[in-house]
């Protein structure tokens, strides 16, 4: 099954767009042409995009020891936003801070041990 869940709203506007534009292989369609994009011009928006100054990288905190166990610990609050008990901005406020604690905790046993 590759059905993937959506909101009605965004369902029937793609099957507009489907219906408009015919069904075939292509996914993405050029605003200029009102056609598929080739293949060449994706490999040209995707590598200006990674050239851009704006495009940032994220590098997870790997190195610290608390790293994995702030990851999978994560769930129980994302649980707790589902159901409405947390909100969004709360569940990341929290999980910062749990990712700030760990970087000072780390930094600060750096600087004991002389790392």
């Amino acid at each position: 099954d590759r059905s993937v869940p959506m909101e009605e709203e965004l369902s029937s506007y793609l099957r507009r767009l489907w219906e408009k534009r015919g069904s075939g292989a292509w996914v993405l369609f050029s605003e200029r042409t009102a056609g598929p994009m080739q293949p060449e011009s994706i490999s040209r928006l995707a590598r200006q995009a990674l050239e851009s100054d704006a495009m940032r990288f994220y590098v997870p905190p790997m190195y610290l020891p608390e790293y994995r166990q702030i990851v999978d610990g994560s769930d129980r609050y994302l649980e707790q936003v589902l159901m409405g008990k947390l909100t969004v901005q709360e569940f990341l406020d929290q999980w910062a801070a749990r990712f700030e604690k760990a970087e000072r905790d780390y930094r600060r046993q750096q600087r004991e041990t002389g790392q």
